[in-house]
This record gives structure tokens, sequence and C-alpha cells, in this order.
């Protein structure tokens, strides 16, 4: 309880359309832990803000692979059925939420 009183979803996603209170966490990991390659679930973006360790993304977009390292302070953000995988490359603790923007305008 006493985390939820310091967490702010961060500015640019504030106006992000539905913010599910259920579709966010916070994650602690070894290295070594992940997802498999998947989409995120119910056609909802998402953000993944890194507090300590690194992770490594994998990305497939236009039939195209893609990686990436994650840094503490690095923000990540997966649009809706955007193809990735994620593993922790060091001890990892981050906070992650999923959300729907209503109308692609919203990004302009």
């Amino acid at each position: 309880e006493e985390l939820k009183v310091d967490y702010n979803t961060p500015a640019y996603f504030k106006d992000a359309g539905t913010q599910p209170k259920g579709w966010r966490w916070a994650y602690w990991g070894p290295v070594g832990v992940g997802t498999s390659l998947h989409v995120d679930l119910f056609d909802s973006h998402a953000w993944l803000v890194l507090l300590t360790g690194c992770k490594l993304w994998r990305i497939f977009y236009n039939n195209k692979a893609y990686a990436a390292i994650q840094k503490p302070g690095e923000i990540m953000y997966t649009p809706k059925n955007l193809l990735h995988s994620v593993i922790n490359i060091e001890e990892s603790i981050c906070i992650t939420h999923n959300y729907n923007r209503r109308r692609r305008s919203e990004w302009n």
C-alpha cells in the first residue's frame, strides 16, 4: 500500500485513454528471468520503467528482429500487437503498466 502513494504514471502516458489500475505491476527478478515471445493482453499498449538492473528486449516488427538493452531510468514502450520478449541480464526491479488508447490522434 505504501508504494501506491509514491506511484505516478509517467507524464507522457497520463492521458493515454483508459488506465486500468489492475494492469500495473511492480516486478523483481533475478538474472535469466523474463517473458517468452508474446503480445500484450487485450490489445493493450504498455510501458515499462526500469528501476535497477538491465533487461534485454527482443522486438519483432515488419518481419525484422531488433534487440535493445534497457538500463535503469529508461522507459520502454510497446504498442499494441507488438511481438516481443524480455529477459533480465542483471537482477532487475521494474514497474510496468498496460493500457488502451482511445484514439490514434492522441499521439499527436
